[in-house]
């Protein structure tokens, strides 16, 4: 991936370095631009083809900026409930209670033994 984006911005310097000596050799010698028409319609298209870019990267950020907030958002709300449902059951009184007065074991177990 690495060696194919070197590649690219080596070809795309070089088209740049070659238009621009191009460009300059004909504004000393005071010669009409060749194609101008052309050049300037590739510039056109090079800079849509750019804001176009540019505005699909600028959504994509704010889709998944959107989608951040949302998730975040529901993660709170599942916090919240879960503590309010958390809270209910600390607040409730338990259905068995100790007796006012508890009586004490007989006989102290010293081990238990499942049969199982």
């Amino acid at each position: 991936m690495s060696l194919l984006m070197l590649g690219v911005i080596l070809i795309g310097f070089t088209g740049f370095a070659v238009a621009e000596y191009f460009m300059a050799t004909w504004s000393v010698i005071e010669k009409a631009t060749y194609m101008g028409a052309s050049v300037s319609m590739v510039g056109f298209v090079v800079w849509n083809l750019g804001a176009y870019k540019y505005a699909t990267a600028q959504s994509e950020q704010s889709a998944l900026n959107a989608w951040e907030w949302a998730s975040l958002w529901c993660f709170i709300q599942d916090l919240s409930v879960g503590l309010q449902r958390a809270f209910y059951l600390l607040d409730l009184e338990p259905e068995v209670t100790d007796p006012p007065d508890p009586h004490h074991f007989l006989i102290q177990l010293r081990i238990f033994a499942s049969r199982q």
